[in-house]
């Protein structure tokens, strides 16, 4: 039954009043449907326009029926009302619904419940009655299922019963992961406890690392800054209601899933670890976390590096390790600790004293990556098997040493010569790499595994290394080249192949009169201009930032075009006829990147207020319309008086302008996370802050004119 309609069969009137009766009373399971059948007959039964009103409020306040809660300024906009009157139609809808609910009639309205229906709503108020202690939401559900079964939490039906029973909802601070909202029922000493508990979880969080009971008790009293510090029964009951507060020994700490954002996480595992790590270590051991709490699996080593790096709470460790500032970590490099470490020694030393002497600066420090930069340049390796520096020697030494190493079973130019007999006795002159590298090692009969073989092998400028699909993995095929082929540069010269799919793609695009072009025409072409595998075209393309695909109709081809982000806008911008605020429009259009979008966003918002407030200053002076210092006070009433003077008639999309300028005006700095959601949908809220900055200035320019 919507709520628009009469009252269900189940309602009736005798003798001037209205009976609501409950046939479905006979057994003891009795669904929460049935309670909303009796909510919405105690609106409907009198068939009044206000009684309907109620419903309709109440609905919309909660979601009965509909998808999503409505605001209060939503719903008078819905129901033709202002936002206080829609408050005052709730309220009174509520407190009649909760006499109703207590006593199971409503003298003033005439409505009463049979007997059946009133056993069940007074076993319904006695199982939510009020408690010296908040009730979570999930708590409430459990009660009423005893009496209607089906009750689950951000049920609509729940919320209008315990609204109408007078309980009020009290939800947790925005960094708290409380599984539902708190409902208190009474007086001070409740609120007192959502209001530590909502303190502690903030300090938790803020602090990161564990706290003692009593540094927190301290803690809570300078967040709440009341008066003395709480007692500790208070601050125990509200420990309770902490969800996401956890017990480490004798400390407290907030859980890992509840920290706000990377860089926190990355703290309390540094901190918890108690040693170096590097970011992609660093990015799994959270998501591991993250993943046993049930969340995503969304970290990774570039989101971790980004955040470290702007914290002062970290410091960089060689190449890609971080520590916390306070510990007192060598921050060099590996090789650059061999270096000291071989320079301290005055002399040659053994790989393992080279390496106890760098685990000495830096703790943890494994040996795989020591031994891979002993290979390097900079070390030699003596006749007496120790290693010293390669700067301690003459030039006419280190000529002699290179040429030794590479011509050395297993160095670069006898890899080189192997694999180029290799490939040249196939036909065609190719082979799996790594096949190719098994080969190789049997054959040199050297100590080097598979893949560093492998590695050394597409380092060779006279062989390319092409992936392409067999049997649902993904093979690489080792292929010999002819010396004027691309890949007989030096590796530092040449282009790698996507970049070079991604150039040919935008080239063709661009050559092409309305900048489209079907996929499968696109990716013949790319592939004959560069016999490159159908896979890695679509691995360029789908790395393309600035290329969007569309079907043309049902039956046609996948389009491609070319987006150019702001071309179009800067246009628009470029029209508007004042040099101020063209020259703002365009300044806030060339921060719409990751690290400044939000000040673009705000920009944008400060633009179109300060244009409008212009343009009704202008029209005031000219007298084309009236306008009071209320009207100018804030952007809400500025919108409200723009809409009123019918000079744009699209009301939803300056209501949308109006919220975008509160949100980046009072809103904190957002993350690297936040900032990436706001770059995805800029363009839309750009474009619509453009078009109507350009109206509000053609506006202005006419009341300008005028005077």
């Amino acid at each position: 039954m919507k709520c628009e309609d009469g009252p269900s069969d189940n309602a009736y009137m005798i003798r001037g009043e209205f009976i609501i009766r409950a046939p479905w009373m006979v057994g003891r399971r009795v669904p929460l449907s049935a309670l909303e059948d009796v909510i919405r007959d105690f609106f409907s039964i009198e068939c009044s326009a206000a009684r309907k009103r109620e419903l309709r409020v109440l609905a919309l306040r909660t979601g009965l029926g509909s998808e999503r809660v409505w605001t209060l300024e939503e719903v008078g906009t819905v129901v033709g009302v202002s936002k206080q009157r829609v408050q005052q139609v709730e309220k009174v809808a509520l407190a009649a619904l909760g006499e109703f609910l207590r006593t199971g009639m409503h003298v003033k309205r005439r409505v009463a419940a049979d007997a059946a229906l009133r056993g069940r709503l007074e076993e319904l108020a006695e199982a939510l009655s009020p408690h010296a202690f908040p009730m979570t939401e999930g708590s409430a559900a459990e009660r009423v299922s005893r009496v209607f079964e089906g009750a689950s939490i951000g049920s609509p039906v729940l919320r209008i019963v315990l609204w109408g029973l007078g309980f009020e909802e009290s939800r947790p601070s925005q960094r708290a992961s409380q599984p539902s909202n708190l409902w208190v029922a009474g007086g001070g000493e409740e609120r007192r406890i959502i209001a530590v508990s909502n303190a502690i979880r903030d300090t938790l969080v803020r602090c990161v690392l564990p706290l003692t009971f009593d540094d927190l008790r301290l803690k809570v009293a300078g967040v709440l800054a009341t008066g003395p510090c709480p007692p500790d029964g208070v601050l125990r009951k509200a420990l309770e209601l902490c969800h996401d507060v956890e017990q480490v020994g004798q400390s407290l700490q907030a859980s890992f899933a509840s920290l706000r954002n990377v860089k926190d996480r990355a703290y309390r595992v540094l901190y918890e670890t108690g040693k170096t790590m590097a970011a992609r270590d660093i990015a799994r051991e959270i998501d591991r976390r993250v993943s046993a709490a049930g969340g995503p699996r969304q970290t990774t080593r570039v989101l971790v590096t980004n955040g470290l790096a702007s914290d002062a709470r970290f410091k960089h460790v060689g190449r890609s390790a971080w520590a916390l500032a306070e510990w007192d970590v060598d921050t060099r490099t590996i090789a650059e600790l061999m270096v000291a470490a071989l320079r301290k020694a005055g002399g040659a030393l053994t790989a393992e004293e080279i390496w106890e002497s760098a685990k000495a600066r830096r703790p943890g420090l494994r040996w795989g990556p020591l031994r891979s930069s002993l290979s390097k340049d900079r070390f030699v390796l003596n006749t007496e098997g120790r290693y010293e520096l390669a700067e301690w020697l003459t030039s006419r030494q280190r000529e002699r040493y290179r040429a030794a190493r590479c011509n050395r079973p297993g160095g670069g130019q006898e890899i080189a010569r192997e694999t180029a007999r290799m490939l040249r006795e196939r036909t065609p002159p190719e082979l799996p790499l790594t096949e190719l590298a098994r080969e190789l090692q049997r054959q040199l009969c050297i100590g080097v595994s598979v893949g560093a073989i492998c590695t050394r092998v597409e380092r060779l400028p006279s062989v390319e290394v092409r992936r392409e699909a067999h049997g649902g993995r993904i093979r690489r095929i080792a292929v010999a080249v002819s010396d004027g082929s691309t890949s007989a540069l030096p590796r530092e010269h040449r282009t790698s192949r996507l970049e070079a799919i991604q150039s040919a793609v935008r080239q063709i695009l661009s050559h092409r009169a309305d900048g489209t072009s079907p996929l499968r025409e696109l990716r013949d072409e790319v592939l004959r201009q560069l016999r490159c595998p159908p896979s890695s075209f679509y691995e360029a393309v789908r790395r393309m930032p600035d290329i969007r695909k569309r079907p043309r109709e049902h039956a046609s081809p996948v389009m491609c075009y070319l987006e150019h982000r702001g071309a179009h806008l800067g246009s628009l911008a470029a029209a508007i006829r004042q040099a101020d605020i063209r020259a703002e429009a365009q300044r806030a259009l060339t921060l719409l990147r990751v690290d400044t979008v939000d000040l673009a966003l705000f920009q944008f918002g400060r633009l179109f207020e300060s244009t409008l407030r212009r343009y009704m200053l202008g029209a005031r002076e000219t007298g084309r319309f009236a306008v009071s210092e209320q009207d100018l006070t804030r952007l809400s009433r500025m919108v409200d008086w723009l809409s009123t003077a019918e000079l744009i008639s699209d009301r939803s999309a300056l209501d949308f302008l109006r919220i975008k300028r509160n949100e980046r005006a009072h809103d904190d700095m957002p993350g690297l996370e936040e900032r990436q959601a706001l770059l995805a949908s800029s363009s839309q809220t750009a474009e619509v802050y453009v078009r109507y900055i350009a109206l509000l200035a053609r506006l202005l320019e006419s009341v300008e004119t005028a005077k």
